[in-house]
């Protein structure tokens, strides 16, 4: 059996005898270790998996724009333009879509980041009142836009959370994001913030058309959108990365969806608000 195990049969197994201690204890060990020897190869599997995954859904959000921006480009270099009017069209083209390759590499990048477990948080004590005040504040201008109006709904006191302010910011301007690009059919973004013995929730609800059921389970995935329509409006990866940045935080995520709106939640417990 032990010859079979040398030759990558993980599945063969030592018998345990009851009758000598020691080597009962030995087969023991040795099992032991070609399970954690198999879990280790089926981790490994499942990594290159999902880098195969990666590779593959970040070439075609690539090719899309890359596609786009080649074809102007000839146009004009083939001077293929009716006049200086149509040029200035097609550059502005490009223009946008080089902007829309620049913003999905930077998500790419900052994806790959934060799935790191060893990632570095720079934590401090922040005042989670202002913060969502403030991100309220930022967002005027695009709620405008979207002819949307913010709604807090917040403790009439200061409520604090041990964490890394810069990439909790992100976790929720990729969240009001999503609620703009999807929640433009309602007037309202609510955000509200409790605080009880367990620990923060913080609420954000946009009142756009719901999440299909199907799509629920998936939204957090990296590339995926609801639509399950490929645009370049989105890199699909604005969620996926405020997931990865909640989980280093030790904290949960997760969204409700339905004909009264879709509802996205982050939970904090109470150790990442007393921690010092």
């Amino acid at each position: 059996m032990l010859q079979s195990m040398a030759e990558g049969k993980l599945d063969v197994k030592l018998p345990v005898s009851d009758r000598d201690t020691l080597i009962g204890d030995l087969a023991q060990n040795i099992n032991n270790l070609v399970h954690q020897l198999e879990l280790s190869l089926q981790q490994e599997r499942a990594a290159e998996e999902s880098k195969n995954e990666l590779i593959t859904s970040v070439s075609h959000d690539l090719r899309t724009p890359l596609t786009s921006i080649l074809g102007y480009l000839y146009i004009i270099e083939q001077d293929r333009y009716k006049d200086e009017v149509e040029m200035r069209y097609y550059t502005s083209i490009i223009y946008e879509k080089s902007k829309n390759l620049d913003r999905l590499v930077n998500e790419l990048f900052e994806y790959v980041r934060t799935k790191n477990p060893k990632l570095t948080l720079h934590k401090e004590k922040i005042n989670m009142t202002r913060l969502l005040q403030q991100l309220a504040a930022q967002y005027i201008p695009e709620l405008k836009a979207n002819r949307m109006e913010a709604r807090l709904s917040l403790p009439g006191r200061e409520v604090w959370l041990y964490a890394d302010a810069e990439k909790l910011v992100r976790v929720y301007e990729n969240i009001i994001n999503n609620a703009l690009r999807y929640g433009a059919d309602g007037k309202w973004l609510d955000i509200r913030l409790q605080e009880d013995e367990k620990g923060i929730c913080i609420e954000i609800k946009n009142y756009g058309k719901p999440i299909p059921k199907h799509s629920l389970p998936y939204v957090f995935e990296r590339f995926y959108r609801a639509d399950e329509a490929r645009t370049e409006e989105g890199s699909g990866l604005g969620l996926a990365i405020a997931k990865n940045i909640v989980e280093l935080h030790q904290g949960e995520i997760w969204v409700k969806s339905d004909e009264s709106g879709t509802a996205f939640f982050t939970l904090f417990e109470r150790e990442n608000i007393d921690e010092r």
